[in-house]
């Protein structure tokens, strides 16, 4: 991007991150791509990312997501 147009900055809450590991062709998980692909600006805190950890960690939702393994939840 451009000095003109920077990239939009965002700050993802933990649901985000959670509807992106259960869907990857949904709304969140497209926001996910759009930072792979530098066309947002993520700040993210470790507060928030332990919290997705400890969420995905979770035997009920690891039961009713059986895709969340330990290699996503990283």
């Amino acid at each position: 991007m451009s000095e003109a147009h920077p990239r939009p900055r965002v700050v993802f809450d933990c649901m985000v991150y959670l509807q992106a590991t259960v869907n990857e062709s949904g709304p969140a998980a497209a926001l996910l791509r759009l930072v792979d692909r530098d066309a947002i600006a993520l700040f993210v805190s470790r507060e928030v990312l332990e919290e997705v950890r400890a969420v995905l960690a979770r035997p009920k939702i690891r039961r009713r997501n059986p895709a969340i393994t330990d290699e996503r939840k990283r």
